[in-house]
């Protein structure tokens, strides 16, 4: 590890820290620096500017260090970004700039470079390689390049890293940030626009949640979901293969056999959308055995947590988002043909024995009557739970599409008056 001790001795004469380097780099840097090294020494560069060649492919990408050599004699021009508020209005979160000297380069590196920006009064030209655009060491960096005047090429061009971390949570965006630059032209300043990220940026929305979703007991199907990104200005890669988007229940995880996600399309422009379908498979005993009792209509019986992991272009953090889908579990068509059934026979058998117990005539006709008159009151529940009009009986509100309140309301139904003045004497008992 010779080269990563010279760089610690070279960090304490310079004052520069470098980060440690990656492993798989370790021999490139070792034979960088000593080329650097005994060409500084030809062309007689002073001893303590030869120390920076060590510490410069350090701080570089290792892909520019192949490429090309470095000069690390003292830069005459200073760069210093100001931390910006990425998102107007929000308080308490930035972009936090560490501008690094990287030293002179040669001009060759210039016609690789995709815009040039003048600074205000025109004094100087900053170039930013918007191809250099990386993570590394959980942090954004680019490299970006500065000279007095772009039209004379015997002016040095100078090279800067420029390491970028975020203060607070806000969305990535493009965003315009203000550059110092202080050198032989005197005092200028630029604005520049930057990918400005955040560590936990939202960069997705799911659209649709609200209402508790109904999933049908009996047989398992698709539940489809918009999802959009939630970024003005920079595409998002939605991550499908590692991870993948996970389904989980909160509430009942027994209530499910099988739980899984995905998306049609995994790259997102600004501001659109693609469908999240996710493949459900309810199970039907443990649901009924759960939620045998009445509960409230509007009131979730699970939560499906959906989980994604994405990231925004131009060095954006691997941002992993929960999204919570409230769910209701709805009976199957020919299950609640069944409860509306069996309430309205027990109804009308209750209603034949009070009949019996006050020695009064039963009327067959009647029975038949009230038999219909149960599934006619189901139809007009449901219209009004439909309509977001609940019917409370005895301390519940009723949801038609469940098996047990369908049986009760079916059961009061065609017991009429006689049934249900003897069943609130019993509960008031």
């Amino acid at each position: 590890m010779p080269s990563i001790w010279f760089a610690r001795f070279a960090s304490y004469v310079t004052g520069v820290t470098p980060p440690n380097p990656p492993p798989e780099f370790e021999h490139r840097i070792l034979l960088l620096g000593l080329r650097t090294h005994i060409e500084a020494l030809l062309k007689g560069v002073p001893i303590r500017a030869q120390f920076c060649l060590f510490l410069v492919p350090l701080l570089l990408s290792p892909e520019s260090l192949i490429a090309q050599s470095v000069n690390c004699a003292a830069p005459d021009v200073n760069l210093d970004f100001r931390p910006t508020a990425p998102v107007p209005g929000t308080s308490g979160t930035s972009a936090k700039f560490t501008v690094i000297p990287g030293g002179a380069v040669s001009p060759s590196v210039v016609p690789n470079l995709l815009s040039h920006t003048l600074s205000d009064n025109h004094a100087y030209v900053l170039l930013v390689d918007s191809k250099s655009y990386r993570r590394a060491y959980n942090r954004f960096e680019f490299d970006i390049y500065l000279k007095a005047n772009l039209q004379n090429k015997n002016l040095p061009l100078y090279r800067f890293l420029v390491w970028e971390e975020s203060i607070g949570i806000f969305p990535d965006s493009l965003a315009d940030a203000e550059a110092n630059i202080s050198g032989p032209a005197g005092l200028d300043t630029v604005v520049v626009r930057l990918p400005q990220h955040s560590d936990d940026s939202p960069n997705l929305q799911v659209l649709g949640l609200g209402a508790a979703y109904p999933i049908g007991m009996g047989s398992g199907g698709p539940m489809t979901l918009g999802i959009k990104n939630n970024l003005t200005d920079l595409h998002v890669l939605v991550s499908t293969t590692d991870p993948e988007i996970e389904v989980t229940s909160t509430r009942c995880p027994l209530c499910w056999s099988k739980l899984s996600a995905k998306i049609m399309h995994d790259r997102l422009a600004p501001g659109s959308g693609t469908s999240l379908i996710t493949e459900l498979q309810p199970n039907t005993l443990e649901i009924l055995k759960r939620f045998y009792l009445p509960t409230p209509a509007d009131e979730p019986q699970d939560f499906l947590t959906i989980t994604v992991s994405s990231k925004s272009d131009f060095g954006g953090a691997d941002v992993s988002q929960d999204f919570s889908v409230p769910i209701r579990f709805t009976p199957p068509g020919l299950y609640l043909f069944l409860s509306l059934l069996a309430g309205a026979l027990a109804g009308v058998g209750m209603r034949l024995l009070l009949f019996a117990q006050g020695h009064k005539q039963f009327d067959w006709m009647d029975a038949l009557f009230q038999f219909l008159l149960a599934f006619l009151v189901w139809l007009l529940v449901l219209v009004l739970f439909l309509v977001r009009i609940n019917l409370t009986v005895l301390g519940y509100q009723l949801d038609p599409t469940s098996l047990i309140p369908a049986g009760l309301i079916a059961l009061l139904a065609a017991g009429g008056l006689p049934v249900g003045n003897r069943i609130a004497e019993a509960m008031r008992k």
